[in-house]
């Protein structure tokens, strides 16, 4: 099922192309995640788990363009915290791109 309670999200690439999402902290842990792109509208999902995938929309040219150009990507989940500046990273890990 495709969640978009927590629709909030960023990308982030460094100078060597390599692509970062920030996203919240999701319930559950990820297992054998992945995101699939979609050309046509420029977003992506985000299979997390068998259980929780996330719909990422209006992604900009440019970081669809460097996502196409990746095998991967570093997902942060921040810790959900009412004060921005309390936030932290609740979890990091890799993923496939396809």
């Amino acid at each position: 099922m495709v969640d978009n309670s927590q629709d909030v999200f960023d990308f982030l690439v460094n100078k060597d192309g390599e692509v970062l999402l920030l996203l919240s902290e999701r319930t559950g842990n990820p297992e054998e995640s992945y995101i699939t792109l979609n050309e046509e509208d420029s977003s992506a999902i985000f299979y997390r788990n068998v259980e929780d995938e996330l719909l990422l929309k209006d992604i900009p040219n440019n970081i669809f363009e460097d996502l196409s150009e990746v095998d991967s990507l570093l997902i942060c989940e921040l810790s959900n915290s009412s004060d921005k500046k309390d936030a932290s990273i609740s979890q990091a890990y890799e993923i496939d791109v396809k």
